[in-house]
């Protein structure tokens, strides 16, 4: 569950190192016995942040690494463009939703947009990092 207040915005484009600095949710993703890859599970409810989720996040896909890096892509837009992706264009649409329809809803936004779309304009020079994140399984 990343979010841009979360991260040192110093950090977002200096050439240091970039610290994620939240690890509310951060789970075990290799067995600390057998060493093997923990297997996928559903989440019972959403944990997060409907800006910066990822799709899996929204579709009760536990979380990893992975997703933590499609929140940083979003976080990265946030930045540049000075909004999310999708805050002006549908603002309007989340009035009177309830929980889950703004789930379904923000689901639904997220899908529609590939890595490419994401990674027009100002954010042109992100699109090999965003194809590479968003092709993550």
């Amino acid at each position: 569950d990343l979010r841009p207040d979360q991260q040192p915005a110093t950090s977002i484009f200096a050439s240091t190192p970039l610290h994620l600095i939240d690890f509310g949710f951060c789970t075990r993703w290799q067995d600390s016995q057998s060493g093997e890859h923990i297997k996928k599970t559903r989440l019972e409810k959403f944990r997060g942040n409907l800006r910066y989720a990822s799709s899996h996040q929204l579709a009760f896909k536990a979380t990893s690494r992975r997703d933590d890096l499609i929140s940083l892509c979003y976080i990265m837009i946030f930045f540049l463009l000075g909004g999310n992706f999708f805050d002006a264009q549908h603002r309007d649409e989340l009035q009177g939703l309830s929980g889950k329809e703004k789930l379904d809803w923000a689901y639904a936004i997220k899908k529609q947009h590939s890595a490419s779309t994401l990674a027009e304009g100002k954010t042109a020079l992100l699109k090999p990092f965003f194809k590479k994140v968003f092709s993550l399984r």
